[in-house]
């Protein structure tokens, strides 16, 4: 899985980058500073999560993922992680996975991008699940067969 951390915090991107690291299912990660940053990284980049914070310069999280659904992306699994437990309802009305209060412990993240990565499974299957129809429509052979 490919991850970004979006967190205007130094200590914190660090911190979740050394958890990172140590997963096997993780498949690379990259870090934003700010919204503006992580939109950028975002138009050109796949990513399956995103850890990501709710006070960020200029522009909040739940204001960036507004942004993202306002231009038609798919969006990640999102886990916020956080200082602000008042965010909380908000982040699950746009779709959070999991919301992480700052100061985090690693078994907490870990526990957080399990269940990112099982709803990202989920949401794979069920979309091939919808193409299987048409995959199955140009493996057949265009006219019958006449042996």
């Amino acid at each position: 899985m490919r991850i970004l951390i979006i967190d205007d915090e130094p200590l914190a991107q660090t911190a979740l980058a050394s958890i990172l690291a140590t997963r096997s299912d993780v498949e690379g990660f990259e870090s934003a500073g700010d919204a503006v940053d992580a939109l950028d990284k975002l138009r050109k980049n796949a990513y399956d999560v995103l850890l990501l914070d709710i006070n960020l310069p200029e522009v909040s999280g739940i204001d960036l993922l507004g942004r993202l659904e306002q231009d038609g992306r798919a969006l990640p699994a999102v886990v916020f992680v956080t200082a602000h437990e008042e965010h909380a309802i908000a982040a699950f009305e746009n779709h959070a996975v999991d919301y992480v209060l700052k100061p985090f412990r690693p078994e907490r993240i870990g526990k957080a991008m399990d269940a990112a990565f099982r709803r990202t499974a989920g949401e794979r299957a069920a979309k091939l699940v919808e193409t299987l129809p048409q995959l199955r429509s140009f493996a057949q052979p265009p006219y019958p067969n006449r042996d």
